[in-house]
């Protein structure tokens, strides 16, 4: 499912190169998606990886970086590396 924040991100990308949003990450899930936006925002996000020695986070970057077609160093975590609520910018 395309979630309307989520295209307008793609689209903000396009336009000036860069976005940023806050994603909550539920590591040891089945598959790594997208589960749900928030009211606020917030892009919930299963990952198919556990939160162990940063294997969560490394999926994380890679599901983006597909998603946004964009090189996965192009995505960082800008807060929350050790946490399920994270901060995430993406450059094109």
């Amino acid at each position: 499912m395309e979630y309307p924040y989520i295209l307008s991100l793609g689209k903000e990308l396009e336009e000036t190169g860069t976005i940023s949003f806050t994603a909550s990450v539920h590591p040891g899930a089945r598959t790594t998606n997208v589960q749900n936006v928030f009211e606020n925002n917030v892009i919930k996000i299963n990952i198919a990886k556990p939160a162990d020695q940063g294997k969560a986070n490394k999926e994380l970057i890679r599901f983006i970086a597909e998603h946004f077609s964009v090189p996965q160093v192009n995505v960082d975590i800008v807060t929350g590396e050790h946490s399920r609520l994270k901060g995430i910018r993406i450059i094109k």
